[in-house]
């Protein structure tokens, strides 16, 4: 099965988007300075990628838009600086949602709480699944399953202990023989199962996952979304075969402060819609991931306020 092209990588990226158009009507006030968008982890991820891409096509609509990368203490060093910034628009930060809905509750070096964020455009979503390498003898999720429930105990490699990956891959593990083995960073948790050091991964499928499922070195299993995903055709999501998890599809967002006047809010907000409904950075970002039209609003809101409380629930769970 020929999956999505991944996004291209960055350097390539920004060529195709000289065209991109730009945002009209916008407040010719704003931006007044260097418009900072900060991305809390190591340059070279897909919130990396998919912020650079955007900045490019921000600058066509006026003003300087620039990516800062503020890695550390599993995201909570860049959302600090953020929470801590002049609350007029220029500073903003790219997470995830779960970055934005289950960090707070779980990192003790957040200085923050989800209500002291606001999500100004929800932009890109990345499906996880359970995926294993090609020559695995778990050919279906069924097999998988079956296994971990008549006395095998395997191995799933996650992306990070404190992470929303792990937190599901716990709750799995309270139903069948599975054992979770965090990583940090997708990279070597892909790389553990592919080397055969645990059994399989649960991570999102996007830049080298799907670059292993296009080139046949890996197989998905089960979906974490609660929909089927469309360039997933035949892969059955964990709801589906009856396992009740937190949804574990990752979003994009475009975060400020709650302090952010309104006003602002919607002239940001519209100012990334725009450009992430623009023709050219979808197709540099890739079709299957930008979401068209973009959440904004209390749409936004509510899918932030959703996670959150399934995180909480499940950290309840957990005890």
């Amino acid at each position: 099965m020929k999956l999505s092209r991944p996004p291209i990588i960055v350097a390539v990226s920004l060529l195709a988007l000289s065209g991109c158009s730009a945002p009209s009507e916008s407040n010719e006030e704003y931006p007044s300075e260097t418009v900072k968008i900060i991305v809390p982890f190591a340059p070279g991820g897909s919130l990396d990628s998919n912020s650079r891409i955007l900045a490019e096509c921000l600058k066509e609509s006026g003003g300087n838009w620039i990516i800062e990368n503020r890695e550390g203490g599993g995201g909570t060093i860049g959302v600090n600086a953020l929470v801590s910034a002049e609350p007029d628009g220029h500073t903003l930060a790219y997470l995830s949602s779960s970055g934005m809905a289950l960090t707070p509750l779980i990192s003790d070096g957040s200085q923050y709480d989800k209500d002291d964020l606001v999500p100004l455009t929800i932009v890109t979503k990345a499906p996880a699944a359970i995926l294993v390498r090609a020559d695995s003898p778990y050919e279906t999720a069924e097999d998988f399953f079956a296994a971990a429930t008549s006395g095998s105990e395997l191995s799933i490699a996650t992306t990070g202990a404190l992470g929303l990956y792990q937190l599901v891959v716990e709750q799995l593990a309270n139903e069948a023989a599975i054992v979770p083995v965090p990583f940090d960073g997708t990279a070597p948790a892909v790389t553990a199962a592919l080397g055969g050091n645990t059994e399989a991964v649960f991570a999102e499928v996007s830049g080298s996952t799907l670059e292993s499922l296009n080139a046949g070195n890996m197989r998905a299993l089960a979906t974490g979304s609660t929909e089927p995903v469309a360039f997933l055709p035949d892969v059955p999501t964990l709801a589906s075969l009856g396992y009740d998890l937190p949804e574990s599809t990752n979003y994009g967002v475009i975060v400020g402060t709650s302090e952010l006047p309104e006003d602002l809010q919607s002239e940001i907000a519209a100012r990334f819609t725009e450009c992430a409904t623009d023709d050219s950075v979808a197709e540099t970002i890739g079709t299957d991931f930008v979401l068209d039209p973009p959440m904004v609003g209390d749409e936004a809101q509510d899918l932030i306020d959703t996670a959150t409380e399934q995180y909480q629930a499940a950290l309840d769970a957990r005890g």
